[in-house]
């Protein structure tokens, strides 16, 4: 089982929650609640959850102190934020901090809280199996199946380790990369707005962008990976090809993305994206397509 902490004041939040969906038959269970900052602090050191479900706006101590105190403590755990409309400014905080995803309250139904949840124990899931970091080269015969590991792939085709010569070689001694059968390349400019005053440290702030984009994409049922270099960063975008096969939904999902990226992290953001590909070993083509695109979009 999941141990899920819920914070939150109010009595009906809690009692919503507790009595949105069956959370032991969806493989969860609610090991305490806590009416404030403080007392979700003392519960979560005492009871040990995987995720917490906070509010933000709590007395005593608010969500964003608790997230913040926990990371201080580098505790393993996921952060569902609860949040009102006129809470966007503590949700993106709550985002920078780490949080790994938010849902509105006004909006909360089985259907959300069972996907955010679901999404939540994956990632924690494959953060605790995860190892250091090894060289990934074309000769290797351990599959590349979780998200570090696609992106170390990503970053070796970046880098051009890895290309069409050598790609067919490499997947083929492998166990399938992705979930769903199309690829997209996205090439981005994250700039900070000269007015921001958020001083947010680099590791900090690529959390926070995969965290977002995670909520975001994975509403859509896309999922993602995120390498960033020197320059540029770059999305490889794991989608159905019914939705790949549509201009208007590749362009309303990465334009949704670009603006809410540049609301909540308060940062301008270009971007440029390839045509869909049926075909792994053509991910270097997508990269100059991107690139190419972002270019022209620049210009």
């Amino acid at each position: 089982m999941i141990k899920v902490l819920i914070a939150d004041d109010e009595l009906v939040v809690r009692i919503g929650l507790k009595t949105t969906i069956d959370w032991e038959a969806n493989g969860f269970s609610i090991v305490g609640e806590a009416v404030n900052g403080k007392d979700a602090i003392e519960l979560f050191h005492k009871l040990k959850p995987d995720i917490l479900v906070t509010d933000i706006k709590m007395p005593i101590m608010d969500g964003l102190e608790v997230i913040r105190q926990l990371k201080s403590e580098h505790c393993l755990f996921k952060a569902l934020i609860l949040s009102h409309y006129d809470d966007f400014d503590f949700a993106r905080k709550a985002i920078n901090l780490g949080a790994s995803d938010y849902i509105l309250k006004t909006e909360l139904t089985e259907q959300k809280l069972l996907a955010s949840l679901g999404q939540l124990a994956e990632q924690l899931a494959e953060e605790r199996q995860l190892e250091p970091a090894q060289p990934l080269q074309p000769d290797e015969s351990t599959p590349v199946t979780t998200h570090a590991q696609r992106a170390r792939f990503l970053r070796k085709v970046l880098e051009g380790e890895l290309n069409e010569d050598t790609l067919p070689d490499f997947l083929e001694q492998r166990a399938p990369l992705f979930d769903q059968p199309c690829l997209i390349v996205a090439c981005l400019n994250v700039e900070k707005q000269a007015d921001s005053s958020q001083d947010i440290e680099s590791s900090q702030f690529h959390q926070a962008l995969d965290n977002l984009s995670a909520n975001l994409l994975g509403r859509k049922g896309w999922s993602h990976t995120l390498v960033q270099t020197v320059s540029n960063t770059y999305y490889l975008v794991n989608l159905p090809c019914e939705d790949a096969d549509s201009d208007t939904t590749l362009s309303e999902g990465f334009e949704s993305l670009r603006r809410n990226i540049e609301q909540f992290l308060n940062v301008q953001v270009s971007m440029g994206i390839s045509r869909p590909t049926r075909h792994a070993d053509h991910l270097p083509r997508l990269v100059n397509q991107a690139k190419s695109a972002f270019l022209a979009n620049m210009s």
